[in-house]
């Protein structure tokens, strides 16, 4: 059970974190100059982008940046010299260097892990198709559903309204 470490500075942005996959939901926080930032911005777009690249890139697929986030767990701060955050309450960074400088580390450490541990990143692309072809067969499963209820409800809506007394009758 591997994980994810990185830390660097690229292009005068300070990069660091670590991330580990986990079999439960999770969730990647994000900190800019050591302040949460719930919102990300520009740095955690980056990482988000270049993650998935380099992840399907790597594992020869083509998974959705959301199934392989899902179970994702860790954090990713950046440090810049002058931070420009995109509002007041400070809940996104805009720096477009710390973008690229992110983008480029999550590339360069995802390229890393798969080649220096192969088994544990092949497990992980094996659950996370798992986890694909489950959720693909959920959603077949909901739209039968739905498709049955609807053509109840259609059905239903064809009957001919007969008189008290008949009824009973069909």
């Amino acid at each position: 059970n591997n994980f994810l470490h990185y830390e660097n500075i690229i292009d005068g942005v300070k990069i660091e974190f670590a991330l580990q996959w986990v079999k439960e939901k999770a969730l990647v926080k994000s900190f800019a100059n050591n302040l949460e930032v719930r919102d990300g911005g520009a740095f955690m777009t980056g990482f988000k982008g270049s993650l998935t690249k380099a992840f399907n890139s790597q594992a020869k697929t083509n998974f959705s940046g959301e199934v392989i986030r899902k179970y994702l767990d860790g954090y990713v701060s950046v440090k810049v010299k002058i931070p420009q955050f995109s509002n007041q309450a400070k809940t996104a960074l805009a720096n477009a260097e710390a973008r690229t400088a992110t983008a480029s580390a999550i590339t360069q450490a995802i390229n890393r892990f798969a080649n220096q541990y192969k088994e544990d990143f092949d497990l992980i692309v094996e659950y996370l198709n798992k986890e694909t072809k489950a959720e693909e067969a959920a959603n077949k499963a909901r739209n039968a559903i739905i498709s049955a209820q609807n053509k109840i409800v259609s059905s239903r809506s064809k009957k001919i309204v007969l008189p008290e007394k008949l009824k009973d009758a069909e």
